[in-house]
């Protein structure tokens, strides 16, 4: 349809975000965000930048995503770690799945500026960190 060319893009973007099933809470009625909470846009943005992360066909652009979604933790400052539960372990688990040695030490890189962020709140993920750390340690960065 032509006219939804012209529809502003936090509509759309609503519209993409209404379309995505919401958990269902046993302890009161599941509130939805709206373009006018706080929390909206990271919310959204980030969800579409873990689904590229989640793609391992999407590869390419798991660089460009790790970056994008530092820059909206930069941004939220502590107010980004409710939405750590949702990357951190995809974060590793490209980091340990990843062929690509370029692309696993930008991503533990920037796991290293995600801790100078969030501090203590990533301290759940740290044991976890060293083991992905452990599995892809190169011998040759020991002698």
């Amino acid at each position: 349809d032509k006219d939804d060319d012209d529809e502003p893009a936090h509509l759309y973007m609503y519209e993409l975000y209404a379309m995505t099933a919401q958990p269902v809470s046993k302890i009161s009625p599941p509130r939805r965000l709206t373009p006018s909470d706080e929390e909206f846009y990271p919310t959204v943005s980030l969800q579409a930048l873990t689904s590229i992360l989640k793609n391992p066909s999407l590869i390419v652009y798991h660089q460009i995503a790790m970056t994008a979604i530092m820059f909206i933790f930069n941004s939220l400052g502590l107010r980004c770690v409710p939405f750590l539960k949702g990357i951190v372990p995809h974060i590793l688990h490209t980091a340990r799945t990843c062929g690509q040695t370029t692309l696993r030490e930008a991503l533990l890189q920037q796991i290293a500026k995600l801790s100078g962020i969030v501090r203590d709140n990533l301290s759940t993920y740290v044991p976890e960190i060293f083991d992905v750390v452990e599995e892809v340690w190169d011998s040759k960065h020991l002698s």
